[in-house]
Parts: C-alpha cells; sequence; structure tokens
C-alpha cells in the first residue's frame, strides 16, 4: 500500500465470538464466511468495503472494525 493510504483493518475476537454467524448473514459483499467447524468467522479482506453492518449486528461485540494508515517512507 503506498505511503499515506490507508486499508480496512477488521478484528475478530475468538473468545467473545459465539458462532451465531449473524455477521456472516448481514454482510452485503460476502467478506465474513464461517470458519472450520463454526469456529468463528474468517475475514476475506478484498472483499470488505468496511460498511460496518458486521460490527452493528453482532450480539457480543466481538468485531471491531478500523483502519491502518501505511508508513510513510523516510
Amino acid at each position: 500500500m503506498p505511503s499515506g493510504e490507508s486499508s480496512t483493518v477488521l478484528q475478530i475476537d475468538n473468545s467473545q465470538c459465539v458462532g451465531c454467524a449473524i455477521c456472516v448473514d448481514v454482510c452485503p459483499d460476502a467478506a465474513l464466511a464461517m470458519g472450520p467447524n463454526d469456529l468463528g468467522p474468517v475475514w476475506l479482506a478484498d472483499r470488505c468495503t468496511a460498511c460496518g453492518e458486521c460490527v452493528h449486528e453482532c450480539p457480543t461485540a466481538a468485531i471491531t472494525l478500523g483502519f491502518e494508515l501505511a508508513a510513510s517512507a523516510a
């Protein structure tokens, strides 16, 4: 990523996730899928548009959305 640009960072706290898959169901971009053995969602970053629906709908607040700024070259 070029210096000064930002990218979406979605974090899933699997210790808070109950495996309900609501986030998967509400994602309009199919950017979340249930992981192996339904142990929680897996984020597909290349599909995510950072709409925040998953964060808003998660009943346990296990998902957070943020942005990462690329470091500038010195």
